[in-house]
């Protein structure tokens, strides 16, 4: 019975997800004001790593990013498709997307459909395998008893 519990503390602390925080600009050098009049706006996005966040009103309208030390990987299409690329604090040019290319004679800038923790993907397949050697634990401790 102890392995049961402990196996359901580690089930638990795998469901465990972290949260990302960035402020995406319509603007270069993160330039915003809230009223849109002469300027771009911005907007804060907070989501779970594991997720793709799709832009709706700020759909290939983005020019800067701030990712705030999240490692975020950015698309060029809504729902986490197209081209992508991963960006962290230490990316140059999130300032100014212009600076950044994406493809033969296009840049970054006014092309991010969506965004997704580093780890997007990855830690669905990890939990499935983790799971399933779970389960074969247990049904090797309840084969034994």
């Amino acid at each position: 019975m102890k392995s049961i519990g402990w196996i359901y503390l580690i089930i638990l602390s795998l469901n465990a997800v972290s949260s990302l925080f960035v402020v995406v600009y319509q603007d270069k050098h993160y330039s915003c004001c809230s009223s849109g009049i002469g300027c771009g706006r911005c907007t804060e996005v907070d989501f779970q790593s594991e997720t793709c966040f799709t832009f709706n009103n700020y759909n290939d309208k983005i020019s800067s990013i701030d990712v705030y030390g999240n490692c975020i990987r950015i698309w060029e299409n809504p729902d986490c498709n197209g081209m992508s690329m991963q960006i962290d604090s230490s990316t140059l040019y999130l300032d100014d997307l212009s600076k950044i290319p994406l493809k033969r004679n296009e840049t970054w800038d006014d092309q991010i459909g969506s965004i997704s923790g580093c780890d997007y993907g990855m830690l669905n397949n990890l939990l499935i395998l983790i799971i399933t050697f779970l389960i074969l634990i247990i049904l090797k401790t309840f084969k034994l008893n």
